[in-house]
């Protein structure tokens, strides 16, 4: 007879009893309690001191309301930081009752002359007149659509196409909106288009796109839509001519309608009620339901007004939510100004009416005594919406947003990088000898010229001159810096490099790079590689040499006058890994040789390719096993396919041989494992240890990459992650 299992239905009957909730005692953290409550307290933070200290009142038991909405916190206020995300909801919770902010921003970008507002107008009315042939819009139009039978509606951002207008677009553009991208179905120029979708992805992050394809004749150009639709968040293409196809005009409006109405960042947004009034006050004076017939600036006087009037908590707190979420704009950083901005397109007219006059006349200075003329060239009797007693504001607004800086030999005047001579001088400083440190920013994608632009405004006192001319173009500059340190930084190709040369190099090298990362940080489509160059003729990247540093490699060394080998101090250099290259010091590592300036230099560096592919064999097999425990049969056959491969190459001494033998198929399996939401994506952080694996592989096929000239993946792999 079989055996029965062992009777546990007094167990059974107990594990379905619920255990009893563990009881948190505040005494337990002593004085480090309140300690850590007034540090909230001092950094603005009071409304998470709250949050925890109810927390622990109530033993842990959320509040579902508040909880919901600590969800739904849009992300502009998000992007301020925990104080103003705080503020937000004490503003909701102090108001008791909340409003559908109810407001979508549409974002029409596409160059000059493709039919951007042909369709801003066609959006709003199918039957609106079309602009006429000359007309072009020449900073940036706001309009206002108004959905039918829905309490919903957009405000409609139509932007200049003018290349010398997209430095000051950085600026407007956002996250959380819809971007419409049109383009010239006349031409096959898919670069303009991944341009445009480059531009989008810096500023708006991942926003979403829907593009239109303008058909002005019979051709359609031949794009990879596919491929830009796996590369971009881009959901939707239409193909039409504007002018004429009604109907499928229809389908675009009827597409962008619903798309605003079901997405949850303008579905769930709220606001409470007396900020909501305030709100419709100020959209009531700069003119009803957007007419602009209004005023365009108020003071702050004003301003509180309006907020006494509707017992609204905490102006100098909704003046900062007002202008996050783009409903007008306040600058509390410049001093001396008192003034409220309830027409965004104030600012980019008078910006852009600027940066155009000059580009007119070829010219990249403007004395401040030169903006009425500016701004009477360019809108006529329309001029008097800037009046002089605003000029000094606007000045101090173009050098807060970094597109100008001030001349130091001419009192008030600006200078615009982005507008300078596209051509570098002729004769430029040779620092890729002797002493010197180099590290460049390789990137997918070319270079927005005002990542250059703002560089150059940073360091705009540091500028060296030759022959009493400045050394600064679009696209470069050179900097002097203390006891003889120059630096050339400029765009190559789709590279910046950088080169600083001196008796102590890095006094310059280091914020030099400093301001470079803070740059790039902020272009999220830009992927830029940071790599430095340690031999004649390899680059690599900070991962790498943290890597070497780590395990104590022996990588630099220089000779003293009897010729023996001495390690290089690194904080000579100030580098994460004491990086140098020269003409007379090379990097130790292997079989490397030293060899004297004055000698021919021939480093005998070579890359260990055999011993880099069995550790990645065996990462790949590390992967494989987990893969297969958890069922992923045919991602783990994808992978044995790729480690198959790295066998089969492992003996290869010839770099074009072994990039042949190789192939591309782990890059494409490890972009797959690195695109979130991916099933691949997924299944790795769902192993154990299956980041780290991934990231480890990662980084071993970075370095056969590197040597093979094979595509390589992101150096930030599946960044976040595993402490990634």
């Amino acid at each position: 007879m079989a055996m029965q299992p062992p009777k546990r239905v007094g167990l059974i009957r107990k594990l379905k009893e619920p255990p009893a909730a563990p009881k948190f005692d505040i005494a337990w953290y002593g004085p480090q309690w309140k300690i850590f409550l007034k540090a909230l307290r001092d950094e603005d933070c009071s409304y998470w001191a709250e949050i925890y200290e109810k927390a622990f009142t109530n033993n842990f038991q959320l509040d579902k309301g508040e909880y919901k909405r600590r969800q739904e916190v849009p992300e502009e206020i998000k992007n301020l930081g925990p104080a103003a995300v705080g503020h937000y909801l004490e503003r909701l919770k102090d108001q008791l009752t909340v409003s559908r902010l109810n407001e979508a921003r549409i974002l029409i970008l596409g160059d000059k002359g493709v039919g951007k507002t042909t369709l801003a107008r066609k959006l709003i009315d199918p039957n609106a007149n079309l602009p006429d042939e000359n007309e072009s819009t020449k900073g940036v139009d706001t309009t206002l659509w108004d959905f039918p039978g829905d309490e919903l509606r957009a405000r409609i951002w139509d932007f200049a196409g003018h290349v010398v207008t997209h430095a000051a677009h950085q600026f407007f553009l956002s996250e959380r909106c819809l971007y419409v991208l049109v383009y010239d179905g006349r031409t096959d120029n898919p670069e303009r288009l991944k341009y445009w979708l480059n531009h989008m992805k810096n500023h708006g992050g991942n926003s979403e796109a829907v593009l239109v394809v303008n058909l002005k004749d019979p051709h359609q150009p031949q794009l990879p839509i596919n491929t830009l639709q796996e590369q971009y968040h881009l959901r939707k293409v239409f193909w039409l001519n504007l002018e004429k196809d009604n109907n499928k005009l229809e389908e675009v409006r009827s597409y962008i309608h619903t798309y605003v109405r079901e997405h949850p960042t303008w579905k769930k947004t709220v606001i409470g009620d007396k900020d909501y009034a305030v709100k419709q006050e100020l959209e009531q004076l700069f003119g009803p339901r957007g007419n602009k017939n209004g005023e365009e600036l108020i003071s702050k006087e004003q301003f509180e007004r309006i907020v006494q009037k509707h017992q609204a908590p905490k102006p100098e707190q909704l003046l900062s939510m007002l202008h996050s979420l783009g409903v007008s704009f306040w600058y509390p950083d410049l001093k001396g100004y008192d003034t409220l901005i309830l027409n965004p397109e104030w600012i980019t007219d008078g910006l852009y009416a600027i940066i155009n006059w000059l580009a007119n006349k070829k010219e990249h200075c403007i004395l401040s005594d030169n903006f009425p003329q500016a701004f009477a060239d360019q809108f006529g009797e329309k001029a008097m919406r800037f009046p002089k007693d605003k000029h000094a504001f606007l000045y101090d607004l173009i050098l807060q947003y970094e597109l100008a800086y001030e001349r130091d030999l001419v009192e008030r005047e600006l200078l615009f990088p982005h507008l300078l001579q596209e051509d570098q001088p002729k004769f430029l400083p040779q620092l890729d000898a002797i002493d010197s440190l180099l590290a460049r920013f390789r990137c997918n994608s070319p270079l927005p010229t005002h990542i250059v632009s703002r560089f150059i405004v940073r360091h705009h006192r540091q500028i060296k001159n030759y022959r009493k001319q400045p050394q600064v173009w679009r696209y470069g500059v050179v900097l002097e810096g203390n006891k003889g340190n120059t630096a050339l930084v400029r765009v190559v190709n789709w590279q910046l490099e950088i080169s600083v040369k001196g008796p102590k190099p890095k006094e310059l090298f280091v914020p030099i790079m400093d301001t470079l990362k803070d740059i790039f940080e902020q272009y999220k489509a830009q992927d830029s590689q940071l790599e430095y160059k340690i031999f004649e003729n390899r680059w690599f990247d900070s991962e790498v040499i943290r890597e070497l540093e780590a395990t104590q490699s022996p990588l630099v060394h220089q000779a003293d006058p009897s010729g023996k080998l001495l390690p290089l101090p690194s904080e000579r250099f100030g580098l994460p890994s004491g990086l140098h290259v020269s003409g007379n010091m090379t990097f130790f590592q292997g079989d490397a040789q030293y060899h004297d300036a004055s000698t021919k230099i021939e480093t005998n560096v070579t890359f260990n390719f055999q011993e880099c592919n069995v550790g990645l064999q065996t990462d790949l097999g590390d992967l494989i096993t987990q893969l297969k425990e958890v069922g992923a049969e045919l991602e783990a056959k994808e992978l044995a396919t790729a480690q198959q491969k790295l066998a089969e190459a492992k003996e290869i001494q010839d770099q074009e041989k072994a990039k042949i033998k190789m192939g591309k198929g782990l890059y494409r399996f490890l972009n797959k494992v690195n695109e979130e939401g991916t099933k691949l994506n997924k299944l790795v952080k769902g192993l154990n240890d299956g980041v780290s694996i991934a990231q480890d592989i990662a980084q071993q096929y970075n370095q056969i990459a590197d040597w093979t000239g094979l595509p390589q993946v992101p150096k930030a792999f599946l960044k976040g992650e595993a402490g990634g």
